[in-house]
């Protein structure tokens, strides 16, 4: 703007130009382009160029430009500027991506933005003008293309990095389709996702897992039957085995109405694909779109990808289900086998002792069967064993375990059942066993009956071993009283050792009667912390009070053997070789307890114990102590 009037003659020659003149007033630049000039001298002049005459040696199809005002509204449009919505003369650009620009810009910032096909460049006029800025549009459609293609592969190596490690991370069918789906649906940015594995026997999809499905979605689509008329994609995809690609959920009389109803959010594009690999039919997965993601017709190879990958890693895990099934169930009969049960034993007796709960475990035999496969051969043996096993299966609980633990002999583990109901549970099962009936080549029915032997921990034995132990006695108690009945332990469990007073008068007399009741605090931790270690079960009480002995030496032992020592009884003098010998190691206060579980696992010649290579180097140089 100028600093003194314009000259009269200059004015009217620059309106003459077609150039418009700003002197006092910028709030409105009219149809121009707002240009600022300078002299040599200081003085400024302000002018609106016509657009079309600043432009017109370019294609409106690539260049343009717009004005704005600090509110927002759109004063002029020019050009290629004119093609974006967000552009167009009167509209308020804060209601669209290019407010993100005007508000850098007007904080003084010049920036730019690509969008849809074209790269905004923003900037402010002069500087006694602050509330207007200049927005130059040109065409970049090859650059857009570039960063779309970009996104989108960057999007894809994303979404495969992290579905990748999914599939890698779960090796049983359920937890893979669970974490299978959700990696998905939030890496490819999904509405829905469903999966259904393939259920052989009886011909139909099972839905394994979900997301963004609601529960009208869950009941339609969780058993699916196949056959000649197909209810939805999914059904069709697994009959004819051939992926289907629907860029529109409505283009599809089977999808139109159904994901329009059973997604949360409003579905756009579908993709369904078999999972198969060979000749096998795993499943099929269904990919649902967002309404507003525009690159899910992109990114089909994607879903193509992902649908290969998953079908190998179902493919896997069914292979290790398999495997694992064949591990841990007997090949017979169906149940869990020998190895299962101790596993399921073990881990409900340290339950148990965690929730201070019983347990009951019945043995049970079938009657006569070895006189009954010698009569009717070993393949009605077998049968009669799958009966009995099937019997018992289905008369316990879930979270009972039937198992069959060699020959004809079968264990049932029964978590938080005392002896009164456990010996229920064995005379209801027996009585479902006694109604079984076998009926051979010749017609004639024969009878099967069983023996049950009942225990319970921990009143019959405080290990898994000696529970079954326990009940198998029983069991043989019930074979004697005539089979066909139930007989409970009787066997109680033994009662622990117990600590008796550690007698230190011996050392009375030898070192000073404050150091001597120090040691005695120390030596009932240390008692109580092999009684910890269960080392009260291995060597008894002697052995206890020989370790305690070595103990209160190594407390008292100055650095040089006093001459008291000789005079020490027999039992003191033994324990003395090795408190010399690990007060020359220079063991800590709680290697004593290391010391202690190594020379009496050393002694009984155990392999399975606590054995400290240090100390046990100790002992091989002091046979004497050990």
């Amino acid at each position: 703007m100028l600093d003194a009037p314009l000259p009269h003659e200059l004015k009217t020659a620059l309106l003459g130009a077609g150039l418009l003149v700003h002197e006092n007033d910028w709030s409105d630049y009219g149809q121009g382009f707002p240009l600022e000039l300078e002299s040599p001298d200081g003085l400024s002049l302000s002018l609106s160029l016509d657009w079309a005459a600043l432009f017109s040696r370019f294609d409106e199809g690539q260049i343009g430009g717009a004005v704005i005002k600090d509110t927002g509204e759109v004063t002029q449009s020019w050009g290629l500027a004119r093609r974006v919505p967000a552009l167009a003369k009167g509209q308020n650009i804060f209601e669209s991506p290019v407010g993100l620009l005007a508000e850098s810009v007007f904080r003084g910032f010049p920036s730019h933005l690509l969008l849809n096909g074209v790269r905004l460049l923003g900037a402010g006029l002069p500087a006694h003008d602050p509330t207007h800025l200049l927005v130059l549009v040109v065409e970049a459609a090859e650059e857009y293309d570039a960063w779309r293609k970009a996104s989108l592969s960057e999007r894809k190596a994303d979404a495969l990095k992290r579905i990748g490690k999914a599939l890698n991370m779960n090796q049983t069918q359920q937890s893979l389709a669970v974490a299978a789906t959700h990696s998905i649906a939030s890496a490819a940015e999904l509405a829905a996702v469903m999966l259904w594995t393939y259920n052989e026997e009886q011909n139909a999809l099972e839905l394994a897992a979900n997301v963004g499905a609601n529960r009208q979605g869950l009941q339609f689509f969780g058993h699916l039957p196949l056959g000649e008329h197909p209810k939805c994609l999914a059904d069709l995809v697994a009959t004819e085995r051939k992926p289907i690609v629907l860029a529109q959920a409505e283009d599809s009389p089977l999808t139109a109405e159904i994901e329009a109803k059973i997604c949360y959010l409003p579905p756009g594009g579908v993709v369904v694909h078999p999972l198969i690999v060979g000749d096998n039919l795993l499943g099929v997965i269904e990919y649902v779109g967002r309404a507003d993601d525009t690159a899910f017709a992109e990114t089909v190879d994607l879903y193509q990808t992902i649908s290969e990958h998953l079908a190998l890693a179902l493919h896997s895990a069914h292979l290790f289900e398999a495997t694992e099934r064949l591990a841990r169930h007997d090949p017979l009969t169906g149940i869990a086998n020998h190895r299962a049960m101790q596993d399921f034993l073990a881990a409900k007796v340290t339950e148990s002792n965690r929730n201070k709960s019983p347990l009951g475990v019945l043995m049970i035999d079938v009657d006569h069967f070895r006189k009954f496969n010698e009569e009717e051969g070993h393949d009605a043996g077998d049968e009669v064993l799958r009966l009995v096993a099937r019997t018992l299966r289905d008369q316990v609980r879930t979270y009972d375990l039937a198992a069959r633990y060699g020959g004809e002999e079968f264990t049932v583990i029964l978590p938080d059942l005392d002896q009164r109901r456990t010996e229920e549970a064995a005379d209801r099962l027996r009585d479902a066993i006694s109604k079984l009936q076998y009926v051979n080549a010749a017609g004639q029915t024969r009878q099967i009956t069983a023996s049950f032997g009942v225990a319970n921990y921990p009143a019959n034995g405080n290990t898994p071993s000696l529970v079954l132990k326990a009940a198998d006695l029983a069991l043989y108690e019930a074979k004697r009283n005539g089979r066909n009945c139930v007989a409970t332990a009787t066997q109680a469990l033994p009662k622990p050792p117990e600590l008796r007073p550690f007698d230190l008068s011996p050392l009375k007399g030898l070192v000073p009667a404050e150091a001597l009741a120090e040691c005695a605090l120390e030596l009932e931790t240390y008692r109580r912390d092999l009684v910890a270690l269960k080392l009260l079960e291995v060597c008894g009480t002697d052995g206890i009070d020989a370790l305690a002995r070595a103990f209160t030496l190594m407390l008292l032992l100055p650095e040089k053997t006093p001459e008291w020592t000789l005079d020490l009884p027999h039992d003191w003098s033994v324990a003395l070789n090795l408190a010399r010998a690990l007060v020359h190691a220079g063991p800590s206060s709680r290697d004593y307890l290391r010391a202690g579980a190594t020379v009496w696992n050393y002694r009984q010649g155990s392999e399975s114990g606590f054995l400290d290579p240090e100390f046990l180097s100790i002992l091989a140089s002091q046979p004497e102590a050990a």
